[in-house]
């Protein structure tokens, strides 16, 4: 017999016992959970959607079809029939606030309210009288959020009060009144709490016309002042988080219910997010929260820069103490898995609405009244500046403000780059947008080879020479999609004080597409076209209590709403008011923006971001496939029928009413959040 012949008859004969063999092995590896039939979205370069993804341990170890999943079934293994639902990778919150949503308030005023100076008064006067003894004793605090300063001194919202320190004043003159705007950028306070509430480096120092000439100076573009200086209870921005910190919660016992942020997390589907404002008590109770290992998102730290730690008298950045702070954190936090600093959030500028208007622009504020039918009438145009733009530097023009100088925000990125921490920026006003882009191209120029995802959020105005430094730069954005939704009461306290029109009413000219505030807005898609990568952000408790994911998408796929004429209730006469719809994304988009460009956004991608193998099994499952859903949208224009399809991903603005729910979320392979257990939505307050 041949050797060959001897060969083959050798193999044939131990060809079964091979099969065994193989058989045994992978009776060994199983996969320990397989999930299919159903569409999951695997956020691959592909955006591909897969049959079947499998588990083992924490880990993701096959994605494909179903025949493939088969194969690593055996009796042990959990197999998750999804019923035609969908999966898709856990989602990355980069900007939000979840300490911030803990704290409780003395009165809870109800979410963006509409309320006039009056309103507000007898609000607070009414809970005050219904705390009865557990109200605070005379000299204490009293706080509430989601105080509504849009149009704060106009007379329409004062009714009849000289200014809102005096309505604040009829509801108690021996407490500290202390509100914070919906939007995290406006606060308001009575005269006591300007009198007794402020405080700077350790000192107590009266807020009133002398002292914001004096030690005050550099915090008085932050106080709203009447025609005599003194200060009419509006405050802005740093004015608050420097000099008011207010007599709050213990961090014992904030991390005593810190539990919570997982809930608030986990019913949203979001697996990891960052703090993206992390002052030092927020790191405390997110600290302790982690070295009990109770923490279960992944939660990366942008440290707050503060005026009283890192900036001079003269508001110059001291960069050596800023970075000794930060690498000591750093290091602090390095044995805790869950937790880690990613960088330093850069507060640049502020916000556009009125009456704050701190957000930096390049062209200045309109200054602009209307009457009871919505005609305007400006006192302030563009036309008023010459050409030379040398009359345009006087006290009466507002471009807004620059929290850092553009020297220092240069060397700060270009430090903070090399010892390896990302920056974030809070940069909403154009002129602020294009700071930061130069502070990104110096980093890039002096630390050749360096690519961290230094990320701009906000970005509400952004001229079109810009458009295509980002991809250049390789630098990331993180809007907030939800405020790509109309709201006609906020809209016109920011649209006329930067385009000029005739009537604020007449929404067909509010959202005319070829203003130059429409054009300039949230230009997302030809950002990331020009080569940059989107993530998102919730902004939450800021923009509303909870991280709501499936709204931000809803208004990425639609930027626009229909809107009631102002004194109008009949349906028919509802318009479809749009904020730039070229600028429109399409679905798997905006499902990579939550998932695998919020992963790169966080430096974690090898980790996180997709259900590809090899990868972390984060992951979430809803209650229907919105990949089909944004596809019966098309691209038609406003109707009613594109705005209502809308519908099968979310029901407009507010969270707790999205269609799109969350049925599971698995964090390393295991179900940290299933809706059959759980309580209903609610905040964490």
């Amino acid at each position: 017999m041949s050797d060959k012949r001897i060969f083959v008859m050798k193999y044939i004969l131990f060809l079964p016992v091979l099969l065994l063999a193989m058989s045994f092995v992978r009776a060994e590896v199983p996969a320990d959970t397989v999930i299919w039939n159903g569409t999951i979205y695997t956020a691959n370069p592909q955006q591909e959607s897969v049959e079947a993804i499998a588990i083992r341990g924490d880990r993701i170890v096959y994605s494909g079809n179903a025949e493939g999943a088969r194969a690593l079934i055996s009796d042990t293994t959990r197999v998750i029939d999804i019923a035609g639902k969908m999966a898709m990778p856990g989602l990355h919150d980069v900007h939000i606030h979840p300490v911030l949503a803990l704290e409780k308030h003395t009165c809870d005023l109800p979410e963006q309210n509409t309320f006039r100076l009056p309103e507000l008064v007898a609000a607070l006067q009414s809970c005050l009288d219904g705390l009865g003894q557990s109200a605070p004793a005379p000299g204490g605090w009293i706080t509430a959020w989601d105080f509504n300063g849009y149009g704060a001194d106009s007379e329409e919202f004062l009714g009849g009060y000289a200014s809102v320190r005096d309505g604040l004043n009829q509801v108690s003159d021996r407490h500290i009144i202390f509100l914070t705007g919906s939007d995290g950028h406006v606060y308001a306070a009575n005269d006591y709490a300007l009198a007794h509430g402020a405080t700077l480096h350790g000192r107590h120092i009266p807020v009133n016309g002398k002292t914001l000439q004096g030690e005050l100076a550099a915090y008085r573009d932050y106080f709203q002042l009447d025609e005599s200086g003194e200060p009419t209870g509006i405050i802005k921005d740093a004015g608050s988080y420097d000099l008011f910190d207010y007599d709050r919660e213990s961090v014992a016992s904030l991390v005593a219910r810190a539990g919570d942020i997982n809930r608030y997390f986990l019913q949203a589907g979001v697996t990891s997010a960052q703090e993206a404002w992390a002052k030092p008590r927020d790191v405390a109770v997110l600290r302790g929260l982690a070295e009990q290992g109770a923490l279960q998102v992944r939660m990366a730290l942008a440290l707050a820069i503060s005026r009283d730690r890192h900036m001079d008298d003269q508001g110059r950045l001291l960069l050596s103490a800023l970075l000794a702070e930060v690498e000591q954190v750093r290091r602090e936090l390095q044995p805790l898995p869950m937790l880690r600093v990613e960088g330093v959030k850069i507060m640049l500028d502020g916000v556009i609405e009125f009456p704050t208007q701190t957000a930096a622009l390049y062209d200045h504020y309109l200054k602009v009244t209307w009457d009871e039918r919505g005609h305007t009438k400006y006192q302030l145009r563009r036309q008023d500046c010459a050409a030379d733009r040398s009359p345009c530097d006087g006290p009466q023009f507002n471009y807004g403000i620059l929290e850092v100088t553009e020297a220092d925000l240069k060397d700060a990125v270009v430090a903070l780059d090399k010892a390896d921490f990302t920056v974030h920026f809070h940069a909403l006003g154009d002129r602020a947008v294009s700071e930061s882009l130069d502070a990104i191209a110096a980093a890039r120029a002096a630390n050749p080879g360096s690519l961290l995802p230094h990320n701009i959020a906000h970005f509400q105005q952004v001229r079109p020479q810009d458009f295509g430094r980002f991809g250049t730069l390789g630098a990331f954005i993180t809007p907030t999609m939800s405020w790509l939704a109309p709201w006609h009461e906020y809209d016109k306290t920011v649209i006329p004080y930067v385009s000029e029109m005739r009537n604020v009413n007449a929404l067909e000219e509010l959202y005319r597409q070829d203003t130059s505030y429409i054009e300039k807005l949230y230009p997302i898609k030809s950002i990331m076209d020009a080569g940059a990568l989107v993530s998102a952000g919730s902004d939450a408790p800021v923009d509303g209590p909870l991280p709501r994911p499936f709204t931000d998408i809803m208004y990425g796929l639609i930027r626009g709403e229909w809107v009631q004429p102002p004194g109008s209730t009949d349906p028919a006469e509802r318009y479809w008011a749009s904020f730039n719809r070229s600028e429109r994304l399409k679905i798997e988009d905006l499902l990579d923006a939550y998932t695998i460009n919020g992963a790169r956004a966080l430096r974690q991608e090898q980790l996180t971001g997709s259900l590809e193998v090899g990868k972390k099994a984060d992951l979430v499952i809803i209650n229907h496939d919105i990949i089909a859903a944004a596809h019966t949208l098309g691209v038609q224009g406003p109707t009613r029928d594109y705005s209502e399809a809308a519908r099968t991903i979310c029901d407009y603005w507010w969270a707790e009413h999205c269609l799109t729910r969350v049925e599971a979320t698995y964090i390393d392979g295991k179900v940290v959040y299933s809706a059959d257990d759980a309580k209903p939505r609610q905040t964490i307050n």
